[in-house]
Formats: C-alpha cells, structure tokens, sequence
C-alpha cells in the first residue's frame, strides 16, 4: 500500500504519468510534486477512479508554476458529498510559487477542504484577494493564524498581524511578486 509519492524534482515527469500514478494509489495520503511542470492535466478525470485521492492529507504544489485554478477543479470532483459525506481529509496545503492560482481556487474548489486544512501557505499567489482569502479562512476552523503564509500584496487579508507573509521572498526557487517590483 503506497502512502507516500514523492516526486519533487522530477524533471522528465509529465501529466500523464502523474494520472496513472494518482489512479493507482488509492490510499496516498501525501503526495509531493513540487517543482515539476504539471498541469491540471494531471488531475483530470481522477474523480472517476474509483477513490483516487480521498485520503489525501498532505499536497505539496509549491514550485508549480503551471498549476491553476483547474487543477482545483478536478481535485474538488474527487470529494462529491453525496458519495463522501465526511469530506477531505486534506490537512496541509502549499501552493507556494503557483502565480496562476486565483479567487477561484478558493470560492469554488477549496471549499470542500475547509473543515480539514490545518496548514495553507499561499506565498507567491497574488492573484487571490483579501476579502475571499478572508471568507475562505472562516471557514478553515482548524487553521491556525501562524499556520498561514500569503502574498504580502494581498490586502485586507485575514490575521494580519499574526499569519505569514510571503515566504518566498528570499527564495530563488518560487515566483514572488515583490522581485519583480525591484
């Protein structure tokens, strides 16, 4: 039983080899890819393999810079709740880098992990505004304030005096908006 698929890195990793992995691994409960170049071609159609992804915990995309908004959808279609009342079981979430990340993602996909999430880091997301990014965490009752990090451009974001900024801002290896402004 595979719990663990870690293939950050990976350079010669495409979409399609990631589908077939996520489809053969019922019970992954933490899967790794960032810095790869994955789309959300990746996640597509896993909704209809019979359990692929609901028992994930743990989803690192940090470094994707690919990734967007309908990653999420597909990811979302792996939860409906009429077949899974209890919903994700989707603990720690870094998007880290992923600049194509919008409002979207969190209105309308992440909603569905929600109740679950213990750990979100959103650095480099600038495209998310504060008012949604502040309705989402509303409804994130186990998410800690120090257990969130997102773009420092970002205004009228939730816990500001308390939640991380940016975390990559003195890193080369994920986008962040301010490095452009220098």
């Amino acid at each position: 039983m595979v719990s663990k698929l870690i293939l950050s890195a990976s350079k010669a990793l495409n979409d399609d080899h990631v589908n077939l992995l996520l489809g053969k691994v019922p019970n992954v409960r933490t899967v790794n890819l960032s810095y790869t170049q994955i789309t959300s071609e990746a996640f597509k159609g896993l909704h209809e393999k019979k359990n692929a992804l609901r028992n994930i915990e743990e989803l690192f995309l940090q470094g994707c810079t690919r990734v967007g908004d309908s990653l999420f959808y597909s990811l979302s279609r792996c939860f409906p709740s009429k077949t899974h009342p209890r919903g994700s079981k989707l603990r720690r979430l870094n998007l880290s880098g992923c600049r194509s990340i919008t409002s979207v993602t969190l209105e309308k996909y992440l909603m569905v992990h929600a109740n679950s999430l213990q750990e979100l880091d959103l650095s480099g997301c600038y495209k998310i505004d504060g008012e949604t990014l502040s309705t989402f965490i509303e409804h994130c009752k186990k998410l800690r304030p120090e257990r969130l990090a997102y773009c420092n451009d970002i205004e009228d974001g939730p816990f500001p005096d308390t939640a991380n900024g940016c975390l990559n801002l003195e890193c080369e290896l994920r986008f962040c908006c301010q490095k452009l402004k220098n």
